[in-house]
């Protein structure tokens, strides 16, 4: 029988405390207030630095962190039921914050004798108020009217803005303004000009192939070029139109700068109006309205750098040469925001 004893008694204390671990760590595990004091405070899904981040608290921020740290991160509550990682360095818990139950942030009342809160008696009523995890609650108690009146008001924990990515995972749409050496075969010549042109970019990794990074323009000039009014001596009107599609590769300098190269199809559409002047017809002179009109499929390369200046906004500078009937170049500035 003792020896019976010995053997089962063991195993039992062991498995009582295996069963009752997690219960006492959960209980000993407070909740205290901290304010954030790094410039790039994230928030993680994971105690880890190359896990998923969940967002960024702004300088100043007051947020709700665990007492029981996880290696180099408080775990930080973002609201109700979602937990996140942020590290140890970013925050920095508030003198005599008191620790208070993690149910604390949804609005659950402290009672009025707790710390942080204040109790006083007068004519036989008794007025007791307890802020907890950025709830407030105030309740009044009249023993005399044998009833209770109760307000209480809760404030979640600020959530944290969208994710910032690295710029090369970014998406971002934007203007640009572009001057290409525009080149051409009519008139029996091949004439070039420099043209102006504004247009439309997107560009990211979510564009048109999801997770592969690809820019998507739409550019149309400002006017005819400038040589079929220097040949006819009459003034023209008329647009070009491009549109491309391009895949790129990326590669990353810093987290907020990139340099990029790629190619894709080009599509190219021109109508212009010119007149000539004394043309002979029927044996008179005469003005002579002409309508050109082309259209194109060509290839279409570049090589650029881009560089974000905040965490919503952007600069890419490229070079672009288009390949079709004639070849030529041209350079474009966009700004850029991400979305």
């Amino acid at each position: 029988m003792p020896g019976l004893f010995l053997c089962f008694f063991p195993r039992l204390f062991l498995w009582l405390f295996l069963w009752l671990w997690p219960f006492a760590a959960k209980a000993a595990e407070t909740w205290i207030k901290a304010r954030v004091v790094g410039s790039n405070a994230l928030v993680y899904k994971e105690a880890d630095f190359d896990s998923r981040q969940l967002g960024q608290y702004r300088v100043g921020v007051v947020v709700v962190v665990s007492t029981q740290s996880k290696g180099a991160f408080y775990p930080v509550k973002i609201r109700e039921g979602v937990v996140g990682f942020i590290s140890d360095v970013d925050v920095v818990p508030l003198k005599g914050a008191s620790p208070e139950l993690p149910n604390a942030v949804s609005g659950t009342a402290a009672p009025a004798t707790s710390r942080g809160g204040a109790s006083r008696a007068k004519g036989g009523a008794q007025v007791g108020a307890s802020s907890v995890g950025g709830a407030a609650a105030t309740g009044v108690t009249s023993a005399a009217r044998g009833g209770s009146v109760g307000t209480s008001a809760a404030a979640e924990a600020p959530r944290p803005p969208r994710p910032i990515h690295s710029v090369e995972k970014t998406d971002f749409w934007g203007i640009e303004l572009a001057s290409i050496r525009f080149r051409e075969d009519t008139m029996g010549m091949r004439p070039s000009t420099a043209m102006t042109f504004l247009g439309y970019k997107a560009t990211g990794p979510h564009i048109v192939v999801n997770g592969m990074n690809t820019t998507f323009n739409a550019l149309i000039s400002l006017g005819p070029p400038r040589y079929y009014e220097q040949a006819t001596g009459n003034s023209a009107d008329g647009f070009i139109l491009f549109l491309d599609f391009l895949m790129e590769y990326t590669v990353p300098a810093t987290r907020n700068t990139m340099s990029f190269f790629g190619f894709g199809p080009l599509y190219k559409y021109s109508k212009f109006d010119v007149t000539l002047a004394n043309v002979l017809v029927n044996g008179k002179f005469i003005n002579q309205s002409y309508s050109l009109e082309d259209m194109t499929l060509g290839a279409i390369f570049n090589a650029g750098l881009s560089h974000r200046l905040t965490p919503r906004f952007a600069l890419r500078l490229e070079f672009e040469y288009y390949w079709e009937k004639l070849q030529y170049y041209g350079f474009s500035l966009t700004t850029q925001f991400a979305f």
